[in-house]
């Protein structure tokens, strides 16, 4: 059974930045980072730069073709990802609230090319939960819990259908994506401060080829639960930790990251360096004490009027006993185009406009190229150089809808 859906009110980051730490100030201001005395190249967004950004806009959708008519995508359908192939084409990864996963590979005009799908005849190779996934040329490698057995492997499945389930290490829990050699980048378990470890694994074998690093004991804030970076014998930077709330990407050859609530993004390289950092000037991100009451009232609300007295009760106090972190995050969400250009969602803040612009778009060389508008109640699951791919959030209807992105100039809006 799918879990439900992972979209939530923006405060339920409240607990788990608590626990995390968080990096970085408020009031138009980065703030200090860990990676100021590295070295690394950075590209600053501030108030000129914004004023003087073009705010690309967007069209008017369609439903892609390849999910329009009666292959429209049920509103139970579970959109896993949507992986960029070669020449324009994409992979849609999709699972059915039962299990069953379909790899959908469309054209760059959005034309349906075909299906692969896993678990429709067999329920042993049914998805028990999340899948993530990863591309290595053409071939989708799936990671997830499988039937009755309950055993997480990896699966490949290439145009010509699926490969056989290989083993996959203890601990080791999610994919991130894949580099152009065929290098799985994943991550592992949280352990009890909420760091992850990171291991960068050869192409499609058993076990991990090398851990990125180890966090050495005795570290404190921000580097403990976050992204982490210790100094070797050579005195390189590693990244040896990450903490799975936070946004992350492979594009091209670099994992970007926003490693902590602060307004930055980082790109590291397969061996986990950091090469490049994208900053940007923010309002206020402090959580008041309004704030977190109206998204208490928000949630208890919306409990199930019909649940058993008892357990609204319960649910109701573990809402309000929750607590706030002292900012909000900086980041929703971090999406790349085939040529290396990077968007960067940023999160909305109670003080934004509605028509607030909310991504910004970095190129291949870094610097910073515009800023975007978002669709209205939807989540944009993947972008080109045309077109974004977004989806409703909410109704009975939730279609796969393309948008032409509209380039023009500023509008004042920041």
């Amino acid at each position: 059974m799918r879990p439900t859906v992972r979209r939530v009110l923006p405060l339920v980051w409240l607990a788990a930045f608590t626990a995390c730490g968080q990096g970085g100030s408020t009031g138009g201001s980065t703030g200090r980072s860990v990676f100021d005395t590295l070295g690394v190249p950075v590209t600053h967004v501030g108030q000129a730069e914004l004023a003087r950004a073009p705010v690309w806009t967007l069209g008017e959708p369609e439903v892609l073709p390849a999910f329009a008519g009666a292959a429209r995508l049920a509103s139970s359908t579970y959109l896993e990802s949507v992986l960029p192939l070669a020449d324009g084409r994409r992979a849609v990864v999709t699972i059915e609230e039962g299990g069953v996963i379909a790899i959908h590979r469309v054209s760059a005009a959005g034309i349906l090319d075909g299906v692969s799908t896993i678990g429709a005849q067999d329920s042993s190779m049914r998805s028990r939960g999340d899948a993530s996934t990863a591309l290595v040329g053409d071939t989708v490698v799936l990671l997830s819990v499988w039937g009755s057995s309950g055993s997480r492997a990896l699966l490949p499945v290439s145009p010509a259908g699926p490969g056989t389930f290989m083993e996959w290490p203890a601990g080791m829990r999610s994919l991130v994506g894949a580099l152009a050699d065929g290098s799985l980048l994943a991550f592992g378990d949280a352990d009890s401060r909420g760091a992850v470890a990171g291991w960068r694994l050869q192409p499609l074998i058993r076990l991990p080829a090398a851990s990125w690093h180890e966090p050495p004991a005795g570290l404190q804030g921000d580097t403990v639960a976050v992204l982490g970076l210790a100094r070797d014998d050579d005195g390189r930077a590693l990244v040896f930790a990450h903490n799975p709330l936070f946004p992350i990407a492979v594009i091209r050859e670099l994992l970007w990251v926003a490693p902590t609530s602060a307004p930055e993004v980082v790109g590291l390289s397969g061996d986990g360096e950091p090469v490049r950092r994208f900053t940007w000037l923010t309002p206020d991100r402090k959580v008041t004490p309004e704030a977190l009451q109206q998204w208490r009232a928000q949630n208890i609300s919306g409990l199930p009027a019909g649940d058993p007295p008892e357990h609204l009760a319960v649910a109701r106090a573990n809402i309000e006993r929750r607590t706030a972190a002292a900012e909000y995050p900086s980041v929703t969400r971090i999406l790349g185009t085939p040529d290396g250009h990077v968007y960067i969602e940023r999160y909305p803040l109670p003080s934004d406009s509605g028509d607030q612009p909310r991504w910004l778009v970095f190129g291949p060389d870094g610097g910073f190229v515009a800023r975007l508008r978002s669709p209205v109640d939807a989540t944009v699951v993947a972008v080109d150089q045309d077109h974004l791919l977004a989806r409703p959030d909410r109704g009975e209807d939730r279609p796969l809808l393309r948008y032409p992105v509209l380039r023009g100039g500023d509008d004042g809006h920041q």
